[in-house]
């Protein structure tokens, strides 16, 4: 299908595209319960929809756009007075949810970070407790063979209580 009848310029069909791909994967990601993936997934394709209709509404070059950060773009897309009021306001719920999955997948980061330092702190106290036992064994066979006799001035060993 020709899509330059359409008015849309081939090179920002790829938002689209993206923003397609990007529902496939979530369709893969769903059935699976990849917490992960579904909010990796979400935020892409909010992203990539937003990067759509920004270039459907905005003269910049493809390389421009790419560069362009997500929150410039949900900016312009508010200050953008050629785009129609309800376009904005369902936009704008996408904007919410981007921010939703957004905190989810920080927050997602944050415990797994901590879940990984809480192991890794249990594992290395396990291991220092384990290496203070042993050397403590190794200290305590020599410390009672050296302790548990004495020589007194006589010369003649003593047993110490």
């Amino acid at each position: 299908m020709d899509l330059s009848i359409l008015g849309v310029n081939v090179d920002r069909l790829m938002y689209y595209i993206r923003f397609r791909d990007c529902v496939n994967k979530l369709l893969i990601y769903l059935p699976i319960n990849d917490g992960i993936g579904i909010y990796a997934c979400m935020r892409y394709f909010i992203e990539q929809f937003l990067k759509y209709v920004y270039s459907l509404y905005n003269n910049n070059d493809v390389s421009k756009i790419n560069k362009t950060s997500y929150r410039h773009i949900k900016e312009d897309i508010n200050s953008n007075t050629n785009i129609d009021i309800n376009v904005k306001k369902e936009i704008e719920k996408l904007n919410k949810s981007h921010q939703e999955e957004s905190k989810k997948d920080k927050k997602k980061e944050k415990n797994d970070e901590k879940e990984k330092k809480e192991k890794k702190d249990k594992k290395e106290k396990k291991h220092k407790k384990a290496k203070d036992k042993k050397e403590h064994k190794g200290e305590g066979s020599e410390g009672k063979s050296s302790e548990a006799k004495s020589v007194d001035s006589s010369g003649e060993d003593e047993e110490k209580s």
